[in-house]
């Protein structure tokens, strides 16, 4: 598996701290060799971008073409994501630039405006309440980004049933379209529109603000 630094691609050198990090990570796939062998993982990958410098160490195998797994290899990073977007947001919260009592409509709706419109022309004016039926889109609009951040925006789960009313899950067209659309780029907003308007079962578990529930 690869386990490369810039300074050793461009100069042919990799001395000093370089050197160090670069005989360290070396040992650490060893390391996650044996966690995979030793603890029935399929396949570990890490990443470590410093000082101008990147390394990466992998190990176990890919499911798919059942080779050894190296970094140009792709995860589902699932819910990853919301530790960075989290992280981000309050960044920007302690800067000022936003708040977390404010709408996420307010952000949002420019760019569900131009998401509908790449989808449909006539879809002109789009906003993120009028994804909703009526009425569902006041609730919507009492979205808030905290109410986001801390999973209270009420918002029903598009992954998986909803084990209250047996509804259908978009895990389904999802992952059908892996298959047949393996270069599809999803929108969030693909999300939200099934969950207000494919959905089996109401957009909404609840108003929001109100309780606090695990979102996908």
């Amino acid at each position: 598996a690869p386990v490369h630094s810039p300074l050793t691609e461009t100069s042919g050198n990799c001395t000093g701290p370089c050197g160090a990090v670069h005989s360290s990570m070396k040992q650490f796939e060893q390391l996650m060799d044996h966690w995979a062998n030793t603890r029935n993982i399929q396949g570990l990958s890490l990443g470590i971008v410093a000082a101008g410098m990147e390394f990466t160490a992998t190990a176990g195998t890919n499911p798919a073409s059942h080779q050894k797994l190296t970094s140009s290899d792709t995860f589902l990073f699932g819910s990853g994501t919301k530790s960075f977007v989290g992280a981000r947001v309050m960044q920007l919260v302690e800067k000022g630039v936003i708040s977390l009592d404010e709408p996420v409509a307010k952000y949002v709706d420019p760019l569900v405006a131009a998401w509908g419109l790449m989808q449909k022309p006539q879809r002109k004016g789009l906003t993120f309440a009028r994804l909703f039926e009526t009425q569902w889109s006041s609730w919507s609009s009492q979205i808030t980004i905290g109410h986001c951040i801390e999973m209270k925006s009420g918002l029903a789960d598009w992954d998986g049933p909803d084990c209250k009313t047996n509804c259908s899950s978009m895990d389904v067209p999802l992952l059908h379209s892996l298959g047949t659309q393996p270069k599809r780029l999803w929108s969030p907003f693909d999300f939200i529109e099934w969950i207000a308007q494919e959905r089996d079962g109401p957009p909404f578990w609840f108003q929001p603000g109100t309780k606090c529930s695990y979102s996908s």
